[in-house]
């Protein structure tokens, strides 16, 4: 790395690398980017060069610098495969995972000014599923839970510093989300009685969030892929792995520990219609009808359909191309 960059290197340096002029190489183009900008902004923040602290002469390059150089002789950073890429394109398995997302509600780097965050966060909660995963960040939904809070200093000049706590979270899991209108299996537990559902099936969540919240114990309906007697009490969703008919004559209680994988949430027109086949159901409006008429129904139900059928020849040429790249490799 250069002992030291001054302003007018770094205004070249700045002015080559947003005109895509080739002039310098990539390695030097990052150390001065993000070692010579202000708070590693690349070449967004600001020059660093001088400044004064507390009355003492700060070099910010140099402090960057000779840090980074001090983790690889300490060998901190020895060893590790650098990528540059889409997060969003990763697909981990059993991993120790870190991120450090731009801070929502901060100035961004100019390339992050359009960061989708509530795709990062859904996108955290499945690779939670298979991985431990830390995220860096100041907040998060309230399904994450603080591991570790640290108060820092957000800034390198001594006159605009500002203290924020900067947080480690991790993902709660879906016992801290269950809410009405949210789909999950429910493990089968015991035997079926006459004309009652078997457990080991979707079900979704009929009871109130006050209740969900401080009780172990739900009220569900549950839902079948077979084709049922058209009743007031059923209506069909596409918010389930399968388009499905949600049976609300039958609402059954259900403790947590039968509570297994999330599957889905209702959409607000099928909340509305689940809120008229329960009244039905329960004889508090017994001329209730559905929020969406049966047309609109079919149509959703005809497109859910069609995308479980795209799906499954998507996975089946995926097989044939897996069975066909292992026999060529056992061939080999």
């Amino acid at each position: 790395m250069p002992e030291k960059v001054t302003r007018e290197e770094y205004n070249a340096v700045r002015e080559d690398y947003n005109a895509a002029g080739g002039k310098f190489p990539q390695w030097y183009i990052g150390a001065v980017g993000f070692l010579a900008s202000y708070n590693g902004r690349f070449f967004d923040g600001g020059y660093a060069g001088y400044g004064k602290d507390k009355g003492r002469i700060r070099d910010y390059y140099q402090e960057s610098r000779n840090n980074i150089l001090q983790q690889m002789q300490q060998g901190g950073v020895f060893g590790i495969d650098f990528r540059s890429g889409d997060y969003r394109e990763y697909a981990p398995e059993g991993c120790v995972i870190y991120c450090d997302p731009p801070y929502e509600g901060t100035k961004r780097y100019g390339n992050a000014r359009q960061f989708d965050y509530s795709e990062f966060w859904q996108l955290m909660r499945e690779w939670s599923r298979n991985n431990i995963v830390l995220v860096s960040e100041l907040s998060a939904p309230d399904d994450f839970i603080t591991i570790w809070e640290k108060e820092v200093d957000r800034s390198m000049k001594a006159k605009e510093h500002f203290r924020a706590t900067e947080k480690l979270f991790m993902w709660g899991g879906e016992r801290s989300m269950i809410k009405r209108g949210d789909i999950y299996y429910i493990r089968d537990t015991r035997q079926s009685v006459g004309s009652e559902q078997r457990a080991d099936r979707p079900a979704v969540i009929v009871s109130n969030n006050t209740n969900n919240k401080h009780s172990g114990v739900y009220k569900v309906v549950y839902m079948t892929t077979q084709p049922k007697t058209d009743l007031p009490t059923h209506f069909i969703i596409a918010s389930a792995l399968k388009p499905s008919t949600v049976l609300c004559e039958q609402i059954s209680s259900v403790y947590e520990e039968r509570i297994g994988e999330w599957i889905g949430t209702l959409t607000p027109d099928e909340m509305k219609t689940l809120d008229q086949c329960l009244a039905v159901s329960i004889g508090i409006k017994a001329d209730a009808q559905p929020a969406e008429d049966t047309e609109s129904l079919r149509q959703r139900l005809t497109e859910a359909e069609a995308r479980q059928q795209t799906a499954e020849k998507q996975a089946a040429t995926y097989k044939e191309m897996y069975e066909f790249l292992l026999s060529k490799q056992l061939g080999a």
